[in-house]
């Protein structure tokens, strides 16, 4: 009888609104919901109505209920949220009025009694882990005297089943299900990734790993948490990238996806110029710029055209300073700078600036340079001395350069004296066509003892330049002042005999003697200007002829100079080269 007034008083409770039947489980991606007991099922302790002998009322108190869920306490109506633990254990403590006995006691979850005690007695204690489910759990504790006195208390519990989903920001936008992704699509390779990990009951980490299609080979990971916003810069490799995101919630629910992003590269790269608008006072150059590029910058190469002229194919003029390297999963080749010294001719030049990307596209910036120099600065003439070596007592291999900043160079002229016997032993001459740079590397022939190799350069607008080495074969060094003793003799030879106001022209030979009329090509010598006692030439047989005058008689372009000579018991031998009408003369003595 006594569960059976039990059973009435719940359902009385009921129909009062003093209970709250089941509620149906959230499904996993719902928010938890709170249902608030009714205003008489508020207070800690609800009782029924007091009975006592007619006339004679007395006040009764009923039943106490004390309950706490893994260690907490919970009031009645209370609404609560699992967020560190999947499971509920509950604690309640229940005790009669003084000099009453406990009738009923009931824990029920949902619609199922988890806890019906045959003989609670005057008190009671109960410890049970609760059977809740994902989402909403209604748990009421009911206890009743023998004096029908009721107690009941209600609350809520929610247990999140559903794992964290990721919001992603950059660098695309998410869809609106959380828990399917697009394929990511971007045209560059360094990409950033932001957003955040959402989660009801409390995020704790995610792990973002980036892979190789097909071997699942991991290039690049990130971690997340416990903050659940996110933002990394990830280098992704050309092509496409497997990605899986595996992320997990306080309560343990762990959610794994997968999407695959693709890198598509349809722009070539971007060229800042530096240019440099200073005056400039040499024909050199320095073009630099700063190449950028999505994915890989394969090389860069620069030109320099001249304006006016066909292109000239002259060494030099096409550069590489970012020479050619083909495409890997690396970002040093997404940017480079560089600095190229370039020469340029008098006039207007063209320099183009080309750089090629990881797939052959290309991108060309150019611009103009105008460069018109002083016109009387003269040749540069510079023995290589480290290169420069003597082979014996009658060779010497000898190095040198003529520069010329105008890129004028018209004819450079060698010669070679001994000054101990003061007799010429080699004699070369090369003609040029507006060069700006002239290397000399050669065999010369020399005398024992000390021999002096003159260099002459000559431009066109007859500015002339003569600078000397000393050889010195006893000693087997090279000066480039005269050996002790020599001063006089060096200062004594004819550095004048070369007049820079003549203007060019083709070379001849003295017409009343036999000369070698071979051609000539560019850059190579015309001749070493030596001749025999017989008047038959020596030395090399191509390029200018060289020709012996007989003595008492003067040589063409000579005049008084070789006059002098008449009277000398010397064989003269004449080395003559004709610059633009007039001769350039080198006289080789030999004692009879």
């Amino acid at each position: 009888m006594r569960r059976g007034v039990a059973a009435l008083a719940i359902a009385l409770l009921a129909l009062a609104g003093g209970t709250v039947v089941s509620t149906a489980t959230a499904a996993p991606q719902s928010a938890p919901t709170s249902t608030a007991p009714a205003s008489n099922a508020t207070a800690s302790t609800t009782t029924a109505a007091d009975t006592g002998t007619a006339g004679n009322a007395t006040a009764t108190t009923p039943p106490t209920v004390n309950v706490s869920v893994n260690g907490e306490s919970v009031s009645d109506g209370e609404f609560r949220v699992l967020r560190d633990e999947t499971t509920a254990v509950l604690r309640a403590r229940i005790e009669a009025d003084s000099g009453r006995s406990l009738d009923t006691v009931l824990v029920q979850v949902g619609d199922e009694i988890v806890v019906d005690p045959d003989d609670p007695g005057d008190s009671v204690t109960i410890n049970r882990t609760l059977p809740i489910g994902a989402g909403n759990n209604t748990i009421r504790v009911v206890a009743e005297d023998d004096q029908d006195q009721l107690t009941s208390t209600r609350f809520l519990l929610y247990l999140e089943r559903v794992p964290p989903a990721m919001d992603l920001e950059t660098p695309v936008d998410t869809v609106p299900d959380p828990y399917q992704y697009e394929n990511v699509v971007t045209n560059r390779t360094l990409t950033n990734w932001s957003g955040r990990f959402r989660d009801l009951t409390g995020f704790r980490d995610a792990t973002v790993s980036f892979a190789h299609p097909g071997s699942g080979d991991v290039y690049r990971t990130f971690s997340v948490g416990p903050d659940p916003s996110f933002d990394k810069e990830v280098l992704l490799r050309y092509g496409r990238t497997d990605v899986r995101v595996v992320s997990t919630d306080t309560l343990g629910n762990r959610h794994i996806t997968t999407f695959t992003t693709r890198v598509i590269d349809e722009r070539g790269p971007s060229i800042d110029l530096g240019i440099d608008e200073t005056p400039l006072e040499s024909p050199w150059y320095n073009v630099s710029a700063a190449v950028s590029d999505n994915v890989w910058v394969q090389n860069v190469s620069v030109d320099v055209l001249y304006l006016g002229r066909t292109p000239y194919q002259e060494y030099g003029r096409h550069y590489e300073p970012v020479e050619r390297e083909r495409y890997r999963h690396s970002g040093e080749r997404r940017s480079v700078s560089f600095e190229q010294g370039v020469r340029l001719l008098t006039g207007r030049n063209i320099v183009s600036v080309t750089a090629v990307d990881h797939l052959g596209q290309e991108t060309v910036r150019t611009f103009e340079v105008d460069y018109y120099p002083e016109r009387e600065r003269p040749p540069a003439v510079s023995f290589l001395r480290n290169a420069t070596r003597i082979e014996g007592n009658e060779s010497a291999f000898v190095s040198a350069v003529v520069t010329d900043a105008n890129s004028d160079l018209r004819r450079v002229i060698v010669e070679v004296e001994n000054l101990d016997r003061r007799q010429l032993t080699d004699v070369e001459s090369y003609r040029l066509d507006n060069e700006s740079t002239f290397l000399f590397e050669r065999s010369l022939d020399i005398a024992p003892g000390v021999s002096e190799v003159q260099i002459t350069a000559i431009d066109g607008e007859r500015n002339l330049t003569t600078e000397h080495l000393y050889i010195d074969t006893r000693a087997g060094r090279q000066t480039q002042d005269p050996p002790p003793g020599y001063e006089d003799v060096a200062n004594d030879t004819d550095d004048g005999t070369v007049d820079p106001s003549l203007p060019d022209g083709p070379t001849t030979a003295t017409p009343d003697r036999p000369t070698t009329d071979a051609p000539m090509t560019e850059g190579t010598p015309e001749g070493d200007g030596t001749a025999t006692a017989d008047g038959s030439e020596g030395g090399t047989d191509s390029g200018e002829a060289a020709t012996a005058t007989p003595s008492g008689g003067p040589a063409a372009g000579g005049g008084g100079l070789l006059a002098g000579l008449t009277s000398l018991p010397v064989l003269a031998a004449l080395a003559v080269v004709l610059v633009g009408g007039g001769y350039y003369v080198w006289i080789k003595l030999t004692r009879v």
